[in-house]
């Protein structure tokens, strides 16, 4: 599916859009109501919280696409409940409908919005999905195929000068009809923690004999973090939870969809179903009950679940798998990810390690090992 759209597509849109934007001020008296946006770029880049900047702070700062605003994935979020102690979970349909509305996106049918990120931003892909599980139209969303300074580079049109981001969740009011309506009354391909239980109780129960087959769990649990973090061979980013991974779960570190050199890239469909796929059904360990398929993405009897640390990455390898060919209705995340599910005192974790691949995993460079290298603003490492 061509989620994403390159640089020469987008700057002809982005033309296109500011001509109508010239015609419809001319047109226009100053009383007039805002029309709506035919083609929004939007910055959807998030940062780890030990960043020298946010990305909200990068974008008042600039450079930014002249005309593009910003999606604070932390500020438009889920905040009561349990979901108070999580980061950047999704949020009720009434809340991203205001922000739409802000924003001047009055439609998840007619409103073409182009998600793009700061230089060496791979966590975009949350905001990507925020639009999918909220119903908007996939025909009219897309992924920048590089970013801010890819866009610079091609001669894209920038504004330099200092502003304030000026949408804040907490001034918008939810008691309004909104022109933008989603498509769904909760967020869609999203798992919850009893949801994602049931799943790997699931793979936990599954077994497979000379004799007797059971039926095979309903999905595949696809963990975006690093190997050494899905090993337990290192202490999780966060502090306070447990290491190692859900019984059943495959590997498939973010980082290795990702274009080593521009990480706000995909690699080639052709890598990505040829060598990145197949690879990760090598991955599970000892306490998995069924062998996987090397074309376990093809499987579409089965859902695929993507997991991650906090619920952005395992966004970035759903969105790599909607780009092979993947329906998204057969796709979901685990919006809790490891922060919920590694704090959790009462869930399955397996904490074993593959030491006879411990060797080949050495020699790979770091971006390769799940760990992608530092942003040119000197960012630390993203370890998501």
């Amino acid at each position: 599916m061509p989620i994403v759209i390159s640089i020469a597509e987008a700057l002809e849109l982005h033309k296109q859009q500011q001509q109508q934007e010239q015609q419809d001020d001319n047109e226009q008296q100053q009383d007039s109501p805002k029309k709506a946006e035919k083609v929004l770029f939007l910055d959807g880049s998030w940062w780890l919280p030990n960043a020298p900047m946010t990305a909200r702070q990068r974008f008042e700062q600039g450079p930014r696409i002249l005309g593009a605003q910003f999606l604070d994935i932390d500020d438009i979020s889920r905040k009561d409940g349990t979901a108070a102690k999580l980061p950047h979970m999704m949020p009720h349909p009434s809340l991203f409908a205001a922000a739409m509305d802000f924003m001047g996106i009055l439609s998840p049918h007619f409103t073409k919005v182009i998600l793009y990120g700061q230089e060496q931003c791979p966590y975009v892909h949350r905001a990507w999905y925020l639009f999918v599980a909220m119903g908007h139209a996939l025909d009219q969303l897309h992924l920048l195929e590089g970013s801010i300074q890819d866009w610079q580079d091609a001669g894209g049109p920038v504004d330099t000068t200092p502003t304030t981001v000026p949408l804040q969740a907490s001034q918008l009011d939810l008691s309004k009809r909104t022109l933008y309506q989603p498509t769904v009354s909760e967020p869609q391909y999203v798992v919850n923690m009893p949801e994602m239980l049931d799943i790997v109780t699931a793979q936990t129960t599954t077994t497979t004999t000379t004799t007797t087959t059971t039926p095979l769990p309903p999905a595949y649990i696809v963990d975006a973090r690093s190997k050494e973090r899905f090993l337990a061979q290192v202490d999780e980013p966060r502090p306070g939870l447990k290491r190692g991974h859900m019984p059943g779960a495959l590997n498939l570190p973010f980082t290795h969809v990702l274009d080593e050199k521009n990480l706000n890239k995909f690699k080639s469909v052709q890598e990505l179903t040829e060598s990145v796929f197949p690879a990760a059904a090598a991955t599970t360990t000892t306490t998995t009950t069924t062998a996987v398929d090397k074309d376990w993405w093809k499987d579409t009897s089965r859902r695929i679940v993507t997991t991650c640390g906090s619920g952005a990455t395992a966004c970035t390898v759903a969105a790599a798998l909607v780009l092979c060919g993947r329906d998204p209705s057969t796709i979901a995340i685990y919006d809790g990810s490891w922060a919920e599910w590694g704090a959790a005192p009462n869930v399955p974790i397996v904490v074993e390690s593959q030491q006879d691949d411990e060797n080949d995993d050495k020699k790979r460079p770091p971006s390769d090992r799940g760990d992608a290298p530092p942003s040119p603003s000197k960012a630390p490492r993203t370890k998501e």
